[in-house]
């Protein structure tokens, strides 16, 4: 593996896998991958093979992805006096509080891009550092790693395969024209190692 030259270096399946699942080439450049291995005391390709295994393992994939509008795993909020609700689903590790939001079509039964007028704005009660767009709207997945990867930024995601990254238990305002504003909050989705607290056994129903 010499230099950052796509027609010189050797590819590594890292290469591979982001270029299959993400569509983007020559992501991580060669320097930094031979410095990582360097750091961990392997070599580029095993470092490359490991990365592949814990994107895997994250559940890490391709904008496009999405639950089928039946997924009872899929938690849903509908949007007050329109066609739309917003979903919510866990694709990440236990210890990752981030989880995936959507805009879903309830008259067509499909996820949409956000309609027109309509954004999504971290919320004032959310402490210090929970979004990194707390002076602007949250951008969508397509948005964000086209800022890093040029393949990406040129790509042209189809109609209602884009999604956006919320974090579990904050505050999120869908505004939208002419309307008042949403304010929402993220659920936490339930985690197989703790136990949950139930309602109340001694009020009355």
């Amino acid at each position: 593996m010499f230099g950052d030259d796509p027609a010189l270096r050797t590819k590594t399946s890292l290469d591979a896998y982001m270029e299959k699942t993400f569509g983007v080439s020559d992501a991580v450049p060669t320097l930094m991958q031979e410095q990582a291995a360097a750091f961990t005391h392997t070599t580029p390709e095993e470092l490359a093979d490991y990365a592949v295994l814990r994107m895997q393992e994250l559940g890490c994939y391709s904008i496009g992805e999405k639950p089928k509008h039946d997924d009872p795993s899929v938690m849903y909020l509908k949007v007050p006096a329109s066609q739309y609700s917003l979903r919510l689903w866990a694709v990440y590790e236990p210890e990752i509080n981030v989880v995936l939001l959507d805009y879903f079509d309830d008259r067509r039964l499909v996820p949409v891009d956000q309609p027109e007028g309509f954004s999504l704005w971290p919320h004032p009660n959310n402490g210090d550092g929970v979004y990194i767009e707390a002076e602007g709207p949250l951008r969508s997945a397509q948005s964000v790693l086209g800022d890093y990867f040029d393949d990406v930024r040129e790509t042209v995601v189809p109609e209602g395969k884009d999604w956006y990254n919320v974090v579990e238990a904050s505050y999120v305002t869908l505004k939208r024209d002419g309307v008042p504003d949403y304010d929402f909050q993220v659920p936490v989705f339930p985690r197989s190692q703790f136990v949950r607290f139930s309602r109340n056994p001694y009020a009355s129903v």
